[in-house]
């Protein structure tokens, strides 16, 4: 009876020790690559460094969201959503810095897409 039940632990643990080994091969980046967008992870890095105040490195963040897809109304409203939460005076120098990068790429010829603006909040009447 222990001989069947440790041959079954066995074979379960080998299975385990397979699949486990399969898994390890997938690497951080190939997992979130299949979780989150290029957009959405450029999104992400941005508020991190915006919440963190490092401008050197927010502003090639910005660069490189804005090459990777992302529009300047929505990198505007992740910043202006971060306020409540950083403090409004990173997100003054976040929104400062995100100028100088449109200037930037202005300067450079480099094409960025605006996006929509918000629309107006509709009342409504019950």
């Amino acid at each position: 009876m222990k001989t069947a039940f440790f041959k079954t632990f066995v074979k379960s643990l080998g299975a385990a020790v397979a699949i486990s080994a399969a898994f390890a091969t997938t690497t951080n980046a190939q997992i979130m690559k299949n979780v989150l967008t290029v957009q959405q992870q450029d999104m992400a890095i941005i508020a991190c460094l915006e919440a963190k105040g490092d401008l050197a490195k927010f502003s090639k963040a910005i660069d490189k969201g804005l090459d990777d897809g992302l529009t300047v109304s929505q990198v505007k409203e992740a910043l202006s959503q971060l306020y409540a939460y950083t403090g409004f005076p990173r997100s003054l120098n976040a929104l400062g810095t995100l100028q100088e990068v449109l200037d930037e790429r202005k300067a450079a010829g480099k094409k960025t897409a605006e996006g929509k603006d918000a629309s107006p909040l509709q009342r409504i009447t019950i």
